[in-house]
């Protein structure tokens, strides 16, 4: 593929992800039977655009995926650029408290002193509170240590999956092992169960290969190669093979006859990592082929719709492109240019030396 192809998919990605999260903010707290007395028989499948400002308003979920970018960036722009390099983590930290004071929220001190001003911050509606989950206020909030093997609390809430799409995004030449742990490593910020984090690696790894394999992997096989490398790094692990058989199931239920909401309610609600990987996969491979079919599974659930829906979007728009997302996706989104800016500066930088 050429450079073209390559941004065409980091844009799908990013937008894929942001009108998912749009979608399904608008019912995030609602159960299937309340999204269909309002929407209709087949629930949501138009956005809910926003009174005052008439767009299809985005959560906390797109929010922290940009900072997860800035962050990443700002690490690179600072001589960080090796995969492998936990000095990469304080700077994404750092983003991460920046998006905190955008919540309302006082940071306490800063990881690195020399963090890059940012963007992000320099946009008023990003100070907008879109429900931001209380396990990341409360962990951003706290002065204590956090990484993977010193965890800062025992959450494995879906708040530590639907940012990391960038860390597939920023680092196309890195080891399949090296994307999962970074993946889970940056989640163990906010998030400290094994359940929470393992999830964001793989999800993390999924996008790498999405974007950047040029081997025309089915959305299956590269599940497969993802779950590989985490199986590598955490297979001993006691919850493994409880992660592992989660997943086998939603690949299984992907390709049965059953209707969407019988086959997602055996994964799930999403409120939790594991089970919004879990959904999303097992939308982004039924409709593999049909971006709105997709986003449209991904949301009319019991669960957690914003979160499932930003984290399908994510990966089926990686694996399709920009291009072949409908219009109706693209038009009202909020942060619509935003998203594509960032894409541009997320290819610009995506290159590990």
């Amino acid at each position: 593929m050429n450079k073209n192809d390559y941004l065409d998919r980091i844009r799908g990605c990013l937008v894929g992800g942001a009108a998912g999260d749009a979608l399904g903010y608008a019912v995030e707290f609602d159960k299937l039977r309340s999204i269909r007395k309002e929407y209709g028989k087949q629930g949501i499948t138009e956005y809910n655009l926003d009174f005052l400002t008439g767009s299809a308003v985005v959560s906390d979920d797109t929010q922290m995926t940009l900072f997860t970018a800035e962050g990443i960036i700002a690490a690179k722009k600072c001589g960080v650029v090796k995969p492998a390099d936990k000095k990469m983590y304080p700077y994404v930290h750092s983003a991460y408290l920046n998006w905190y004071e955008t919540q309302g929220r006082k940071p306490g001190k800063m990881p690195v002193n020399d963090m890059p001003a940012s963007e992000l911050m320099d946009i008023p509606e990003m100070y907008k509170t879109r429900a931001p989950g209380l396990t990341c206020l409360s962990a951003l909030g706290s002065p204590k240590k956090r990484d993977l093997y010193n965890p800062i609390n025992d959450s494995k809430g879906c708040g530590t999956i639907m940012r990391m799409a960038p860390v597939g995004i920023l680092y196309p030449e890195a080891a399949p092992e090296e994307i999962v742990e970074m993946g889970a490593e940056i989640s163990a910020i906010t998030h400290g169960h094994p359940l929470g984090c393992f999830p964001s690696g793989i999800f993390a790894e999924i996008i790498r290969q999405a974007i950047w394999n040029d081997e025309k992997k089915t959305l299956a096989e590269i599940t497969g190669s993802a779950m590989d490398a985490a199986r590598n790094l955490y297979g001993k692990s006691d919850l493994w093979e409880d992660l592992e058989a989660l997943i086998d199931k939603a690949v299984s239920l992907a390709g049965n006859d059953g209707s969407d909401e019988s086959n997602i309610k055996k994964l799930g609600e999403g409120w939790v990592a594991e089970e919004a990987l879990a959904i999303a996969l097992y939308c982004a491979l039924r409709y593999e082929n049909d971006f709105s079919a997709c986003l449209i599974a991904s949301v009319n659930h019991d669960g957690d719709s914003d979160s499932t829906g930003a984290v399908a979007g994510n990966i089926l728009g990686a694996l399709i492109g920009y291009d072949r997302i409908d219009e109706k996706w693209k038009k009202n989104l909020q942060f619509h240019k935003l998203l594509l800016h960032f894409a541009d500066e997320c290819a610009a930088w995506s290159v590990s030396e």
